[in-house]
Order: C-alpha cells, then sequence, then structure tokens
C-alpha cells in the first residue's frame, strides 16, 4: 500500500510539474501618459447634441424646408507653451465632407452654418477649417448651428436622410 501511495504520489508531481513547463505566459507593456488642460475648449449645445435625426420642417405653403437651428455654447481658453503662455481663444469648423440630403435618387445640398458672439456673420462651413470663434480672453460665448436646405424647385416627395459631419479644432 505504501509503494502504491508512493508511486500515485510521484506521478501526480510529475503530472504538476509537466503541466507547469508548458504553460505560455503573455507579458505586455502598455504606454500610459496623462494631460491636465491648461483651459477648456469646447463647443456644446445648451441641452447636449442630439440623440437622433434632427427633423427639418417642411413649410407646405411655400413648398421648402425650413432652416433648423441649435443654440450652442463654446469656449477656448488653452493656452500656447512657452515662457510666457496665452490663450489663443480660437475656434475653427468645417465638415467632413459636404452635407446633402438623399431619398437615393435625389440629392439636396445642406448648407451648415455656425455663429458666435464674437463672429456674429454666420460661417457657412466647407471642407476647410474656418474661425468661428475668436475671443482673446477665452471666455464662454453663445452661438448658433444653422441647417437650411438650398432649395431649388419643388423637391420629389418622399425621406431624405443625410450627416452633417462636424469638425471643431482648438486652433493655437
Amino acid at each position: 500500500m505504501k509503494k502504491l501511495l508512493a508511486v500515485t504520489s510521484l506521478i501526480a508531481i510529475g503530472a504538476v510539474a509537466a503541466s507547469a513547463v508548458h504553460a505560455e505566459t503573455i507579458s505586455q507593456d502598455l504606454q500610459v501618459r496623462a494631460v491636465v488642460p491648461a483651459g477648456d475648449f469646447y463647443v456644446n449645445p445648451a441641452s447636449g447634441w442630439p440623440t437622433t435625426p434632427v427633423q427639418m420642417g417642411w413649410d407646405s405653403v411655400n413648398e421648402r424646408f425650413t432652416d433648423y437651428n441649435l443654440p450652442l455654447r463654446m469656449k477656448n481658453s488653452l493656452q500656447t507653451s512657452g515662457a510666457n503662455p496665452v490663450a489663443q481663444g480660437k475656434i475653427k469648423a468645417s465638415l467632413g465632407y459636404p452635407t446633402v440630403l438623399t431619398n437615393g435618387t435625389d440629392n439636396m445640398p445642406v448648407a451648415v452654418k455656425v455663429s458666435s458672439e464674437s463672429k456674429a456673420t454666420p460661417v457657412v462651413l466647407t471642407t476647410t477649417p474656418q474661425e468661428v470663434y475668436a475671443n482673446p480672453a477665452g471666455a464662454e460665448e453663445n452661438g448658433n448651428l444653422n441647417l437650411s436646405v438650398n432649395n431649388v424647385g419643388t423637391p420629389v416627395p418622399g425621406t431624405y436622410n443625410g450627416v452633417a459631419a462636424l469638425i471643431f479644432d482648438s486652433a493655437l
């Protein structure tokens, strides 16, 4: 019995040792970085970004789409680096691609405009960044995002969909 127990113990120890030899280990280094900003940068609607498609209204009397407006709050108090950091207080905006409403066969261009207290005349966005906020103090300003369909004649009845791919950059 003692021999059987000794043999069984040796087999168990050998099995554990063999499994330890064949264990695989993966090591991975992960680089970590944290940045504490020297100011604020944001462009946000007063009541948050819409989570569902925005509805362009239809004016049946004039047979045209009505504009969609979204009140904004914007700020850029990020500072430049160097011996004497200065808040630049500028924001540029652009489109990732032209905004178009389509029903699958017919397309209608959409003008996307942004204005702010420091840029009261609405800036029509293109794929080239343009300044839409210029506040040297970097203070928060109210602004507006406007979407308007460039109506050319009466559109074909149907459902039209599109995406306004907005890009806002802190201009340092």
